[in-house]
């Protein structure tokens, strides 16, 4: 059946992995890059979720999650690279698929405010956008490939 999973690699898989090695490896350094400006001040995603806290614009409980889910962003990333070394690629795609969606979700909330929003945050959510695109599409190839139990 044309359904069934071969067992064998598609083509594809390899430049799959290749490209979500290089979007986390981007993502992660685009938290450094400039997000937000105010004056002359330019600030990472790390002064902006620090400057949120300090200020209070969000509540606590919210304020908590969000340093914490932020500031673990590079580790979740080193995992899903470690992922792919121990070839556990559907593993690596799923938390590469988190880090796509924290990270858009910061650059998405900056991009509603333009005049603060500098060009990290603008990069940061075109890599997010596409790292969850390749998580979706390496999971499905990864399912494509993954052989069928026998009875």
């Amino acid at each position: 059946m044309a359904d069934q999973p071969t067992g064998e690699a598609l083509p594809s898989s390899g430049l799959l992995g290749v490209l979500l090695v290089g979007l986390l490896i981007a993502s992660v350094a685009a938290t450094f890059a400039p997000w937000s400006r105010s004056g002359e001040a330019r600030r990472s995603s790390y002064d902006v979720v620090r400057a949120a806290d300090r200020l209070e614009v969000i509540g606590p409980t919210a304020r908590r999650v969000g340093r914490v889910v932020w500031a673990t962003l590079p580790v979740a990333a080193a995992l899903a690279l470690l992922a792919m070394a121990r070839e556990r690629r559907s593993l690596a795609a799923g938390i590469a698929g988190y880090v796509g969606v924290v990270q858009g979700s910061l650059a998405l909330a900056l991009d509603h405010a333009p005049d603060a929003a500098d060009w990290g945050g603008a990069v940061a959510l075109v890599l997010a956008a596409s790292l969850i695109a390749t998580a979706a599409a390496t999971i499905v190839s990864e399912k494509r490939t993954t052989s069928w139990p026998t009875t």
